[in-house]
């Protein structure tokens, strides 16, 4: 089921993004589809590479069902889900705080045409998630985690939590 759900969540988001480029903004809504534009790609990022390829991306030495990369695919499937489900949190928040200042404090596409209004709503949003993936992606913290994908976490599972020597990931 977690593939044909990715899917589903790859073919919703890209019909957003297709609705998005293919239609003339209004002037009222300018912004709130560039946010959207944002949380969409974070969306079929998240779906596609970690839900959708799910544990074929982990080692065959993970014991995971259909495993069949590598300590690199894992990483990188983990520095994905970390960095992009994180753009779509933020972008997310970035849309909550916009119809925030649209609807309580009514400003308008002229107020949000602002350089700090646009750098907080539209271009902060990637920074800090991407800021967070890098230090898993530095202490060889994205491993295969049990479930589905590679995300963060030490090899052996828990082996702090168990006293035993950590191969990879031993600070996460």
């Amino acid at each position: 089921p977690p593939k044909f759900t990715a899917l589903l969540s790859v073919a919703g988001s890209s019909s957003i993004i297709w609705d998005i480029l293919c239609s003339k903004p209004r002037k009222t809504d300018k912004m709130s589809k560039l946010i959207l534009l944002g949380l969409s790609v974070g969306d079929i990022m998240t779906s596609f590479f970690v839900h959708f390829v799910g544990s074929w991306a982990a080692p065959p030495s993970s014991g995971a069902y259909g495993a069949s990369g590598t300590i690199a695919t894992c990483t990188i499937q983990g520095f994905i889900a970390q960095w992009f489900a994180g753009v779509s949190i933020f972008y997310n928040v970035s849309l909550s705080i916009l119809f925030l200042l649209m609807v309580r404090y009514k400003w308008t596409e002229r107020d949000l045409k602002t350089w700090k209004a646009q750098f907080f709503l539209l271009y902060l949003p990637p920074i800090p998630s991407l800021f967070f993936s890098i230090y898993p992606l530095i202490d060889n913290g994205y491993n295969f985690g049990g479930l589905n994908n590679c995300f963060i976490q030490s090899v052996p599972l828990n082996c702090k939590s168990r006293g035993v020597d950590c191969e990879r990931g031993e600070h996460m």
